[in-house]
């Protein structure tokens, strides 16, 4: 890969720019000529390496309730049942997951959000029934960590966080409410790849490019969107290893192995999870890396500085479905 299009990829993982001509603006930061930041981001998208520019949301704050799902599936239903769940528009990430330590009764892996607890269990119900297999639903209980950013050694530091360009307008009032919603919808698709990529939302919405712009920024600030960037097709740009690791670790020990997990930048996420009889684990860490035996040893430290050892890894071998939650 290119020197440039690895800055690229660093640098748009950060806080896309809030002003009306963004791909100028990260072009003049990296030094790069009038039009080639777009020429090349475009680009980058075409091969699949950039997925979307566009928000990432943090669910509940937009009114979403969510869940990790586990099912156990016959090798020779596997292709079928996960094209069954990925159907489902509340499904937003689903993979196949075999064990490296440790033995797991699960195959497959998806998470959904739905618009509240009771919308959330029809939708599992909904997937029982289409598929004939029982699900173990996995709700959070704590989130430590979420902060999936990778790292492609170009050297770029991490943009600044979004704050509201000069001269847009301080959106009233200033909970999330109905506007902030319609301007979600129409950019959770990501934006265009055009100099001015802001300025056919805020059309179709009839509002200045300034007035969203500023909404946008107090809803990074409020925290509705935990960030607006890149989203990273990272097995194609070499991260091609993915290994969800599950602890089971005391409530009294809890706190101080989080403490050390995020720690690690190789973990993207880490989670407590309501654990079940069936499935006593209560701590997961996704683990990210070029390969697998980088995420194994990030494993074996985590369970050296913590000494919780009572754990399993899970590959992930296929991804069936990956997109982001919609409004």
């Amino acid at each position: 890969m290119h020197e440039t299009d690895r800055k690229l990829l660093d640098r748009l993982q950060g806080s896309f720019p809030l002003v009306p001509r963004p791909f100028a603006a990260i072009g003049g930061e990296l030094g790069l000529a009038d039009g080639d930041a777009l020429q090349r981001v475009a680009r980058l998208h075409r091969e699949g390496l950039i997925r979307r520019i566009g928000p990432v949301l943090d669910p509940e704050k937009v009114g979403r309730v969510g869940a990790l799902v586990a099912m156990s599936v016959p090798e020779d239903r596997l292709e079928a049942v996960a094209a069954a769940v990925s159907a489902f528009p509340t499904v937003t990430h689903n993979y196949q997951r075999v064990p490296l330590a440790g033995s797991c009764p699960y195959n497959l892996w998806f998470t959904l959000t739905a618009p509240s607890h009771d919308a959330l269990a029809e939708a599992v119900a909904s997937i029982e029934k289409a598929t004939g297999l029982p699900a173990n639903v996995l709700p959070v209980r704590r989130k430590f960590k979420i902060g999936v950013r990778f790292d492609f050694g170009a050297g770029g530091a991490s943009a600044p966080r979004a704050a509201a360009p000069r001269g847009a307008e301080t959106p009233r009032p200033q909970d999330f409410d109905g506007l902030d919603r319609l301007i979600l919808g129409e950019l959770q698709d990501g934006l265009p790849f055009v100099p001015e990529p802001y300025a056919e939302a805020a059309a179709r919405l009839g509002m200045s490019v300034e007035e969203l712009l500023g909404r946008l920024a107090a809803m990074i600030q409020r925290g509705e969107v935990r960030r607006f960037g890149a989203s990273i097709a990272h097995r194609r740009a070499g991260i091609k290893a993915n290994v969800m690791c599950v602890w089971r670790v005391p409530p009294e020990a809890l706190d101080a192995f989080a403490r050390e997990a995020v720690r690690f930048d190789a973990i993207t996420h880490c989670y407590e999870r309501a654990a079940t009889p069936e499935w006593p684990y209560n701590v997961y860490a996704m683990i990210h890396g070029r390969t697998q035996a980088r995420c194994e040893a990030v494993i074996r430290d985590l369970c050296r500085l913590t000494g919780q050892t009572d754990h399993v890894a899970l590959l992930s071998t296929r991804e069936f479905k990956k997109t982001w939650t919609r409004l």
